[in-house]
């Protein structure tokens, strides 16, 4: 499977297009400081309403602020919504 997807990355840097559309990778789209939307996610480690822990195929993303809630989710996107402080990698 790795091979795969580095020949998905490598076909998608010279077609110029965005490698998660290829290779399933995450992508976050933050609007203001209320809302985040996460493509491609794995599913949710830790909810608290401080505290929301993604797993994003080989990354964690932990979204930290206030009021944190999920709006909506399906097995590959999810909404956020609350007051965003911080998105972290790790």
């Amino acid at each position: 499977m790795g091979r795969f997807k580095d020949r998905a990355e490598l076909l998608a840097d010279r077609m110029e297009l965005p490698t998660d559309a290829l290779c399933g990778k995450a992508k976050l789209t933050v609007n203001g400081r209320r809302r985040l939307l996460i493509e491609n996610h794995r599913g949710i480690r830790e909810y608290e309403d401080d505290r929301i822990v993604v797993d994003c195929d080989g990354a964690v993303v932990t979204v930290r602020g206030s009021g944190l809630t999920l709006c909506a989710m399906n097995g590959s996107d999810m909404l956020i919504k609350g007051s965003l402080l911080s998105v972290e990698f790790g």
